[in-house]
């Protein structure tokens, strides 16, 4: 009896295992470590998912603006290269942090998410466009 429970445990363990890395992940990063990527990844997608007010206010250098309340959001997500890693935040973190599974759902496999958004990046006193 303890032989087939123990069998079953790890058949059990295992399946779970198996899927447990099938889903894309992303990395969280506080704004200092996202300075560094942009600097140096010239394959990254920035994408900031604040209104294009707030975007227009000032941004993460190279930035673009896809506005998280538009009504086709979802469709011009699907328009970015999902095989690019993309680096998405918003004014705190919010709005980019319910992007993150909008884009693991597009097939977005590298995706990195800024903590605390544009006000954490302000008062880090880093460059803005």
């Amino acid at each position: 009896m303890l032989r087939y429970f123990l069998i079953s445990l790890c058949a059990v363990l295992a399946l779970a295992s198996c899927g447990a890395g099938a889903e894309p992940r992303y990395i969280e990063l506080m704004p200092t470590q996202a300075v560094e990527m942009i600097g140096k990844d010239t394959g990254l997608t920035v994408l900031d998912v604040r209104t294009a007010e707030e975007f227009a206010a000032g941004h993460l250098p190279g930035a673009i603006n896809i506005d998280y309340h538009a009504d086709d959001f979802a469709r011009q997500l699907a328009t970015l290269p999902e095989n690019r890693p993309v680096l998405v935040y918003c004014r705190s973190g919010n709005r980019s942090g319910k992007t993150v599974p909008l884009l693991r759902d597009l097939g977005f496999a590298d995706i990195r998410h800024m903590n605390g958004g544009w006000l954490a990046w302000q008062d880090a006193g880093l460059a803005a466009e």
